[in-house]
């Protein structure tokens, strides 16, 4: 980036847009003083891997000047929604303690999740601290009241009928409303609703033992101690009085990074969450996580929202530049602190495990980066073909970004050029399909990885010289 302009760029409020030579949008920020933010990236101090990689890419620079911090906040998150930036994509966590999900069909099915899907379609049961819990309690649920695991109903009864795990209603070997039944008992042992069901199984633990059954009064005990740490357990969702709806927001820091979690509560049932870690030396991190979930991503804002003594008064800053009127506070019922405290203990999970994958991908492409003889690799992309014989072939693609897969870019291919099994020609068609398209799009990677040898090297290689691409590529 040129001297000259850097040291013209005003000292006020304001966003700023960075692009890639073929006038890709890379990213987009915001700050209350345009040139020390901007002048930050290309100053000769060292960045860390991923803000290097956008340096690097940084051809042309725009700026537009508000009159204050609010304006600035909105404008980049309306820019960000319009294009979509690949370097604002914010280092999200995907995980969360696991649930129980209770579909709502006709005859409902149970798993255990670690994901949110619809919830007009699912009743939710968690989160659970112990992570191996809910696995063993659709078990013991299966054995105790016989509700089917398979997500679509068959036309004949499974493996799990014969095992005594399924009351099969897929063939009606039981009635729709002794199902029903069933399932609305398993979801009272969700509830914390177990004591009746802990005593009949405990009666039925004795009755067997008198008898001499002594295998089905082993498995008897067993589930009633699952069913008793289940019990145990200090679950807000076991609060039949807990109506509440609120958004509850924790964070953990580190030297380098700080994560910031928020869990969304309806109904005082579990919605979903977010979690998002950023550099420390981000410019008001907090603003920028709030931002992402309340304007980037539309999330409805609640009339509660509970959150840390030590970032409150920022929070309630947001919200008043944002223009939207929030009680924010501090939690004082238990079942509040409880729900808050587990969304801090993710929040270090999340911060701990981050930080050692950076470690680990910063190390590695670093390396590969001097292996390869260049200077940057952000994006990689892999293909492979596989065969079914003479008559069935495919092809895929992946993309990784900064050392996370990103599905959304992921390409299954049907071959159409080869008749017969040819691995090279496979390669090479797959190849050019993928960057004739993409070379238009602009969305080219840093690196190629064949899964091959040299002759499938050659194969893709001739593809991108026929697309006049130059593109470091490995096998």
């Amino acid at each position: 980036m040129e001297k000259e302009l850097l040291e013209k760029i005003p000292e006020l409020p304001g966003i700023y847009i960075m692009y890639s030579k073929t006038g890709e949008v890379l990213y987009i920020g915001k700050s209350v003083n345009l040139k020390k933010r901007i002048n930050s990236y290309f100053s000769q101090k060292k960045h860390p891997q991923r803000i290097q990689n956008l340096v690097n890419k940084v051809d042309k620079l725009e700026y537009i000047v508000v009159n204050n911090e609010t304006e600035a906040l909105i404008l980049e998150a309306n820019l960000i929604k319009k294009y979509k930036p690949k370097y604002n994509v914010l280092m999200k966590d995907s995980k969360f303690y696991p649930f129980i999900k209770i579909s709502k069909d006709e005859f409902p099915y149970i798993n255990a999740t670690r994901k949110f899907e619809n919830i007009s379609n699912f009743e939710y049961f968690g989160p659970f601290t112990e992570n191996k819990l809910p696995y063993e309690l659709v078990e013991i649920i299966q054995k105790i009241f016989k509700i089917r695991t398979c997500t679509v109903l068959p036309k004949k009864a499974c493996l799990n009928y014969y095992i005594d795990l399924c009351s099969a209603p897929c063939i009606r070997k039981i009635s729709k409303e002794d199902y029903i039944k069933n399932v609305e008992n398993a979801k009272k042992v969700l509830k914390g609703e177990i004591e009746e069901v802990v005593k009949s199984l405990e009666k039925e633990m004795k009755n067997e033992a008198k008898n001499l059954n002594f295998e089905k009064a082993s498995f008897l005990r067993d589930s009633i101690n699952v069913l008793n740490n289940l019990k145990s357990q200090e679950q807000y969702i076991f609060d039949p009085s807990n109506t509440v709806t609120a958004d509850y927001i924790s964070y953990s820091i580190n030297k380098d990074f700080i994560n910031f979690y928020v869990a969304h509560v309806v109904n005082g049932k579990f919605f979903g969450k977010e979690s998002i870690t950023l550099p420390k030396h981000e410019e008001k991190p907090l603003e920028t996580f709030l931002s992402n979930v309340y304007l980037i991503n539309n999330y409805e804002i609640p009339q509660n929202i509970f959150t840390d003594k030590d970032i409150i008064e920022e929070t309630k800053n947001f919200f008043t530049k944002i223009g939207v009127e929030t009680n924010v506070s501090i939690p004082s019922l238990e079942r509040d602190v409880k729900l808050l405290g587990l969304c801090k203990k993710n929040s270090q999970i999340v911060l701990a495990e981050h930080e050692s994958r950076i470690e680990m991908a910063d190390k590695e492409i670093n390396d590969l980066c001097k292996l390869m003889g260049i200077n940057n690799i952000s994006i990689i992309d892999g293909f492979d073909v596989t065969n079914y014989g003479n008559e069935i072939a495919f092809g895929s693609s992946v993309r990784f970004i900064n050392g996370v897969p990103v599905k959304k870019y992921y390409r299954i291919f049907k071959i159409k050029t080869i008749k017969n099994q040819n691995d090279f020609k496979m390669i090479e068609e797959i190849v050019y399909r993928r960057y004739k398209k993409e070379k238009e799009t602009k969305e080219l990677p840093d690196l190629i990885l064949i899964d091959g040898g040299k002759g499938q090297l050659n194969s893709a290689i001739k593809s991108l010289k026929n697309l006049n691409l130059s593109i470091p590529i490995i096998a």
